[in-house]
């Protein structure tokens, strides 16, 4: 890599494309709505399939926290997002 490229060009050396993570037009991202979390917290919440707030719904605080990565500062902020909506997690 040279130091006359640029950032738009970065996409495309990676292997990813304006178009979407797959290099296709019709390729959409995921649908996320989690509010914004530590890396920690988001990955360990992805690892498990939960990329929407209203998939955090139907998890308990205890196995939340129970993830590695994830910790009581995540866990407030999903609660009070969930709070927001009028929306818990399991007991």
């Amino acid at each position: 890599m040279t130091r006359s490229m640029v950032a738009a060009d970065l996409p495309h050396i990676a292997g990813l494309s304006a178009a979407g993570s797959c290099g296709r037009k019709d390729c959409q991202m995921p649908e996320r709505d989690l509010p914004k979390l530590g890396a920690p917290a988001t990955r360990a919440l992805a690892a498990i399939g939960i990329t929407r707030l209203d998939q955090v719904a139907d998890r308990s605080e205890a196995e939340l926290l129970a993830l590695h990565g994830f910790g009581p500062r995540a866990l407030r902020i999903l609660r009070d997002e969930l709070s927001a909506r009028g929306q818990s997690m399991r007991p």
